[in-house]
């Protein structure tokens, strides 16, 4: 967003009386959440009937009746914004897996083909003789990350069901 723009709209928020357009505007623009200014400088330019470039070539009184018109929506853009936020960082944490599990997947399935693969086409190819790692300890290890990441997957959902269901009966805290 250009600067000439804000510093028009912050120092119209000023004169009109605005501190919720003022602050947000300080605060926000080209900051980390500047969409929440850019969503104050569209309101203004809204209202104003203009593209947001052309609010400093408007006249003074028309950026000040818009910025204080904005004034009295700015509760509900940021309402709005947060729930935006909030909706965003939510299906973020829905999708989000901790990193050891694709990296035990990728280095169980490296051990199997090194075992089945790598170690046999190594052998035949240069007569050499490389000992793979045992079959019962490749099961061993498979099975001990497939109950660790399964088994504590379903425990961690019975005890969410368990903790709901213990929270929802009547007369509890």
């Amino acid at each position: 967003m250009d600067p000439l723009v804000g510093s028009v709209l912050v120092e119209a928020a000023r004169k009109v009386g605005a501190p919720l357009v003022k602050s947000v505007l300080e605060r926000f623009l080209g900051g980390e959440a500047a969409d929440i200014g850019g969503v104050v400088i569209d309101s203004v330019a809204e209202k104003l009937g203009v593209p947001p470039g052309q609010i400093p070539a408007q006249p003074p009184e028309s950026i000040e009746a818009a910025v204080a018109a904005t004034e009295a929506e700015t509760p509900d853009l940021i309402a709005a914004e947060v729930a935006r936020m909030k909706a965003g960082h939510a299906f973020v944490q829905d999708k989000a897996t901790p990193a050891w599990v694709p990296a035990w997947q990728w280095f169980i399935m490296a051990l199997w083909a090194y075992s089945w693969v790598l170690v046999p086409v190594v052998n035949a190819a240069t007569g050499a003789v490389i000992e793979r790692p045992s079959i019962a300890d490749l099961i061993w290890l498979t099975t001990c990350y497939q109950v660790l990441n399964m088994g504590g997957n379903t425990v961690l959902r019975l005890a969410d069901k368990a903790r709901d269901l213990w929270g929802a009966r009547p007369g509890s805290a």
